[in-house]
C-alpha cells in the first residue's frame, strides 16, 4: 500500500519505544538522555504511569519570558533571568538544583492511537511543537503513554518508511518501554554515562 496515498492512523507510524522520565529526574540526566538517544524531548510520568508533562530541548535552553504588566520580555533559564553570555555559568549553578517538575511543560498536547495522521499534523502545526505523546485518554483523566509521534516520524513517509530505523550505538543506554521505571544505569550520576560534551 502506498502510505502517502492512504489515510494512516497515528498508530501506523508512531514510535512505540519511548524514553520517559519522572518528575524528580535531574535536568542534567534529562540532557544526557536527549543527547544519548538523539531525541528532542521526553514525557514525564508520575508514579502511576500518568503523563504529567513533557520536557523538550526548548525547556532546557534560554526562553523569552514576559515581563509582568508590560509587553517586554527577558531571556530566562528555568524562569530565572539569565544573560545569553552567562548561559554556561547558569547551567553550572542550576544543574544540581533543578528537576523535571521545575522545567516541564505541564499542558500536554496529545493524540490517541486511533486519531488520524491529519489531526496529529494539524496539532503539531497549530501549537508549533515537534512531538505529540500518544495516550490512552486525556492526561487529566489519567491517560497513560503508549507511544510518541514526532515530526521525524511523519517525514519518514516522504522516503517510504513507516518504522523508525534501528541505529547502532556505542552507548550503554537503551530505549525503554512506556511506563517502565528508570533503568539501573539511570540511578548513577548522568555524567558517568556520557562524555563531558553532553552535560
Amino acid at each position: 500500500m502506498n502510505t502517502l496515498r492512504a489515510s494512516p492512523k497515528v498508530k501506523d507510524i508512531m514510535t512505540r519505544e519511548v524514553v520517559t522520565v519522572r518528575p524528580d529526574t535531574p535536568v542534567a540526566e534529562i540532557a544526557c538522555l536527549l543527547t544519548t538517544h538523539r531525541i528532542g524531548g521526553v514525557p514525564v510520568e508520575d508514579g502511576a504511569g500518568r503523563v504529567v508533562g513533557i520536557v523538550s530541548e526548548s525547556d532546557l535552553f534560554l526562553k523569552e519570558e514576559p515581563l509582568p504588566r508590560t509587553r517586554r520580555t527577558f531571556p530566562a533559564l528555568f524562569k530565572v533571568p539569565v544573560l545569553p553570555n552567562r548561559l554556561l555559568q547558569a547551567y553550572a549553578m542550576r544543574r544540581p538544583k533543578c528537576v523535571a517538575a521545575d522545567v516541564m511543560t505541564r499542558k500536554v498536547v496529545w493524540v490517541s492511537e486511533s486519531d488520524s495522521l491529519g489531526k496529529a499534523v494539524c496539532l503539531i502545526v497549530r501549537h508549533g511543537i515537534k512531538r505529540l505523546p500518544v495516550l490512552t485518554t486525556d492526561p487529566e483523566a489519567g491517560g497513560t503513554l503508549v507511544g510518541m509521534l514526532t515530526r521525524a516520524d511523519v517525514i519518514r513517509l516522504l522516503c517510504g518508511q513507516t518504522q523508525r530505523p534501528t541505529c547502532s550505538s556505542s552507548s550503554s543506554s537503551r530505549p525503554r518501554r512506556p511506563g517502565i521505571s528508570a533503568p539501573a544505569w539511570a540511578s548513577r550520576p548522568c555524567w558517568a554515562n556520557c562524555s563531558s560534551a553532553c552535560c
